[in-house]
């Protein structure tokens, strides 16, 4: 049955290139020939081969050279600037299933492809950005087909577990009950018998915790706290809703002064009322405390969700700090702007330091690579710590808008290593609130070595695309 798939593709290839009329003629095909022999350095067909057919004949019989002698790509390269888009996409579709078929039974290849033509999913493509951190899909992949044949004719993989795996583990939660039962049960099979069981369910959650759009891009709540100008000791404590499907505009929804001594009842009124207001359908991910420079360091995520001591923020939200300064500044935003763009171009390609690393040309290191992201800073940026205060600006002021930090201390080997390891071989830099959230769970749980780490982790994550309106240029 593979074998008649297989057939299939390629009869799919030499209708498509048959019907672009490009090469009814010997000419054209011969031409076509020299031209994957020279990409490739090869002679894909003998002399008297190249003569022995005729018309259609011809062209199968370049296809299946070209599937034999594995240069199909090679194939579309040449045609590229020949055919119309459409022609093209669908050569670009058909490679796909050719790449991917080979790791299926036949009547595993099947049935996928039965399930996913005949019932469509909706919100592949945000399925398919999830798997790829935030990468769209490409343009010639326009349903959920499509897609998981791109999936599956890549190498992509998620420590170890193939991409395709997760995307269909996503997509038959949008299927028919009885549809995803099969994909499932087929899932689970192959999971098993390429050894990847539990590495697919932690890929499949992590995933899933994007869908619905960029990582960080879901509701949010902000509240502001800033010294009041003409009343010492207190503090204007703002706030505003922000929603998953507008990600840039916020409501505002208050605003009250309160002395130091009163801060933290005040955002815990803030969060009650809000669980109360926020849709049933659309509640708060996040809670974004814009921050002064002296007041970054302030344990906010701890503070209490209830009256209850023990439910602190951070075991309900991602809690993050975000920089006021930066806010009322309006000559920082065109490089945070173009920092926080060139991450979610390219989340595989963001980069980031550790301060430690770069003790006397910080600045440097960060203005010469528009790949920086994200810093990690060696102290705390206290008065008390000069050094991770000045980072702290240096950062601010340059555009970068994730920085990381250890609240009391210079942050050890371990917490380097839990950070680098998250950065490198977790979700990246672009799931970072996610990942605090998971680590200050954990410092409750206290269920392994991350515990210190989760107590006294500091986020600052900087949306410019999310900013009040009231601070005049809206990084939109």
């Amino acid at each position: 049955m593979r074998r008649d798939a297989r057939a299939r593709i390629l009869h799919g290839i030499v209708e498509t290139l048959d019907n672009s009329g490009r090469f009814a003629d010997a000419r054209g095909r011969f031409a076509l020939i020299n031209d994957i022999s020279r990409r490739r350095l090869i002679r894909l067909m003998e002399d008297g081969e190249r003569e022995s057919e005729e018309g259609r004949a011809h062209l199968e019989l370049i296809v299946r050279r070209c599937a034999f002698r594995d240069c199909l790509k090679d194939l579309l390269a040449v045609v590229g600037d020949q055919l119309s888009a459409d022609l093209i996409y669908r050569l670009r579709q058909l490679n796909d299933e050719w790449d991917g078929i080979d790791q299926f039974s036949d009547s595993d290849w099947w049935l996928i492809e039965e399930i996913l033509k005949r019932e469509p999913v909706g919100n592949c493509g945000e399925l398919f950005r999830a798997v790829q951190l935030h990468e769209p899909p490409p343009a010639h992949c326009g349903d959920a087909w499509q897609m998981f044949a791109n999936l599956a004719g890549s190498s992509g993989t998620d420590h170890g577990v193939p991409l395709f795996m997760i995307f269909l583990e996503l997509a038959a939660d949008l299927l028919s009950t009885e549809s995803g039962r099969r994909i499932k049960q087929l899932l689970r099979r192959l999971a098993s018998e390429w050894g990847v069981s539990g590495d697919l369910e932690r890929c499949v959650y992590r995933a899933a915790q994007r869908v619905g759009g960029r990582g960080d891009r879901n509701s949010a709540l902000l509240i502001l706290i800033d010294p009041h100008p003409i009343r010492p000791g207190t503090y204007t404590v703002k706030h505003w809703y922000g929603w998953s499907e507008q990600p840039g505009v916020l409501d505002k929804r208050g605003e009250q002064v309160v002395g130091w001594a009163g801060l933290e009842s005040a955002v815990r009124g803030i969060v009650q009322t809000a669980e109360v207001d926020w849709r049933a359908d659309d509640r708060p991910d996040r809670i974004e405390f814009i921050l002064p420079f002296d007041l970054l360091n302030l344990p906010v995520e701890r503070w209490r969700k209830e009256a209850d001591p023990d439910i602190p923020l951070f075991l309900r939200y991602a809690v993050v700090v975000r920089s006021l300064d930066r806010f009322r500044d309006p000559s920082w935003h065109p490089e945070w702007r173009a920092r926080w763009n060139a991450l979610w171009r390219s989340p595989r390609q963001a980069h980031y330091r550790f301060s430690e690393d770069h003790p006397y040309r910080l600045k440097e290191s960060i203005v010469f690579d528009s790949q920086v992201v994200a810093l990690v800073l060696s102290e705390p940026p206290t008065d008390q710590s000069r050094n991770g205060l000045h980072q702290l600006k240096v950062a601010i002021r340059n555009g970068v808008p994730i920085v990381i930090w250890h609240r009391d201390s210079s942050p050890g080997i371990t917490f380097r290593r839990v950070i680098e390891e998250e950065i490198r071989w977790g979700d990246g830099v672009s799931a970072m609130p996610e990942f605090a959230r998971r680590l200050r769970a954990s410092a409750v749980m206290a269920d392994d070595e991350r515990t210190e780490i989760g107590k006294d982790l500091v986020l600052l994550w900087d949306d410019p695309l999310c900013l009040p309106e009231e601070f005049g240029d809206r990084a939109s």
